[in-house]
């Protein structure tokens, strides 16, 4: 093999690697996309789920005296 035949094979890689990546463009594009805009919706929903935990929380339950279970009251 001469440094003609190295070099073609060289640039036929580099080609298909190039082209794979061009192929497959797209499909990362869309990728980076939904991963910005499903972070984009989780900080626009993070206020709502503060809300809500806030309204579900239950009240504490008032501490009663038990003294008077044990007749020292």
């Amino acid at each position: 093999m001469d440094t003609g035949v190295m070099t073609a094979y060289i640039v036929g890689y580099l080609i298909t690697a190039i082209t794979v990546f061009i192929f497959c463009l797209p499909a990362i594009v869309l990728f980076v996309i939904l991963l910005l805009v499903a972070g984009a919706l989780r900080v626009l929903v993070w206020p709502l789920e503060l809300v809500f935990r806030k309204l579900r929380r239950h009240p504490k339950e008032t501490q009663t005296d038990q003294s008077w279970l044990l007749g020292s009251g």
